[in-house]
């Protein structure tokens, strides 16, 4: 009877198609899909390899056909992921590298001046933290509930930032900042509060009248 062997020097090739390139999620788990093709063999062998470690191993791929694989517990923050397939005649061939940005909420957290704080000058500074994997777009101040002003600088993640109020009005006011992340999601502070009192007291007295005279009785 007549045997075959067959003689193979040629790797896979791979292509990657979700989730795309440079994309971005506020979820800890993503699906991943490839294809993976080779000029002979019907089955191939791959691995999904997230931030150089092995997430899912061992994966079947008929070539031609797409894969999907969901995989969850992604760090926060770029993810750089690719695909490792081989053959039968152990030719491998690893994909190109895509980044996928994984991003919980940000927090944002009002420092100062502290809740029920009182002062005599009518300029205040607001010092708020502003913490995010991925960095921000913008920072936007609310005092009494309307919008007063966003960041005039690059905000600094992590650290503190502040905003600056000149020539305010004697009275109560409410504040807090909601802040913006690169890829759109928004945390804001619960609200404080600060006085602005610029008015001194006034002081009337009452007894005795003046130039009066208090005869002592015994």
């Amino acid at each position: 009877p007549v045997k075959w062997f067959t003689i193979d020097y040629t790797p896979p090739s791979i292509n990657l198609s979700a989730p795309p390139n440079n994309s971005s999620t506020n979820q800890s788990n993503a699906t991943f899909n490839f294809t993976a093709t080779d000029n002979i063999n019907d089955t191939l062998t791959c691995n999904i390899t997230i931030n150089s470690i092995v997430r899912a191993s061992n994966i079947s791929a008929n070539p031609g056909m797409m894969v999907s694989k969901n995989i969850s517990g992604l760090t926060n923050g770029i993810n750089y992921w690719n695909v490792t397939c081989w053959d039968k005649a152990g030719n491998i061939n690893t994909s190109v590298t895509w980044r996928l940005n994984v991003s919980s909420p940000p927090t944002v957290v009002l420092n100062a001046p502290y809740d029920n704080y009182s002062q005599s000058s009518a300029d205040i500074v607001l010092n708020y933290t502003p913490t995010d994997a991925s960095g921000f777009s913008k920072c936007d101040l609310y005092i009494n509930n309307q919008f007063n002003q966003s960041n005039s600088t690059p905000i600094n993640n992590g650290i503190q930032n502040s905003f600056s109020l000149f020539n305010l009005t004697p009275g109560r006011y409410n504040w807090t900042v909601n802040c913006t992340n690169t890829i759109g999601l928004s945390a804001k502070a619960s609200q404080i509060s600060f006085t602005i009192d610029i008015m001194s007291p006034t002081i009337t007295l009452n007894e005795p009248q003046p130039n009066q005279t208090i005869y002592s009785q015994t």
